[in-house]
């Protein structure tokens, strides 16, 4: 009996020690076979996302995001609209971040927090957490007016590599606003400027146009001019 008693104990002992190395996390900076990196989980996503607060009234058609991303790794914020396709704006910084389009007012959105974390010891990442959240959008202010393109004049042509600076108007009420360029691509991409000129280089060929944002929403975009550079 002493004998049996004594080769039960030994292999609960192995057993428990079989269990204590698969479920050990291995050393710093390794990640065990057959796991899953999920650094950002649970209440960590939570406290990475800053603004808006969920279920947030806001006083915008325009909302602010601000989402801190994992180290290494970046986030995509979707926000979905009805009978539209959804909005998506990827962020790499704790900077904050708006969209280029006006929301419906009085609107509550359905919107999304998707992470992308680096594997660590690889030039690998992989989707590693998501949060959904809602907001309401805000109603009752005013549209502002849409800024006149100054310079240069639409179809103006360069020499290559020349320094080129859009100008447009400013707009009353109005502190920022979204210069939209598009060169090579088929689609326009938006940067928010706080003044109403941006320096460039003559492209071979750039369409640009420019919104106005007072705080509450964007306007009307502007004419679509035409720069483009000497072969």
């Amino acid at each position: 009996m002493r004998r049996l008693a004594y080769s039960l104990t030994f292999a609960l002992v192995l057993l428990l020690a079989s269990l204590t190395s698969l479920a050990s996390p291995g050393a710093p900076g390794t990640v065990p076979a057959n796991t899953v990196w999920l650094p950002v989980v649970g209440n960590e996503i939570s406290k990475r996302i800053i603004s808006p607060v969920n279920g947030a009234y806001l006083d915008t058609l325009v909302p602010e995001f601000i989402v801190v991303p994992p180290p290494g790794g970046s986030a995509q914020i979707v926000v979905f609209r009805e009978d539209a396709p959804p909005l998506h704006t990827r962020v790499v910084s704790a900077d904050p971040v708006r969209l280029t389009d006006n929301l419906s007012p009085g609107t509550t959105y359905n919107w999304y927090v998707e992470w992308t974390c680096r594997i660590p010891g690889e030039q690998k990442w992989e989707i590693c957490g998501k949060e959904w959240r809602t907001f309401t959008s805000g109603s009752g202010g005013e549209i502002p007016a849409t800024p006149i393109l100054i310079a240069p004049p639409d179809g103006s042509v360069f020499p290559p590599g020349t320094p080129v600076v859009l100008e447009w108007s400013s707009v009353n009420g109005c502190d920022a606003y979204v210069l939209f360029t598009q060169t090579k691509s088929l689609f326009f991409s938006g940067r928010w400027l706080d003044i109403t000129q941006w320096g460039t280089t003559s492209p071979i060929g750039m369409n640009w146009y420019v919104k106005s944002f007072n705080g509450y929403a964007l306007s009307e975009p502007s004419e679509v001019w035409r720069i483009s550079s000497t072969q």
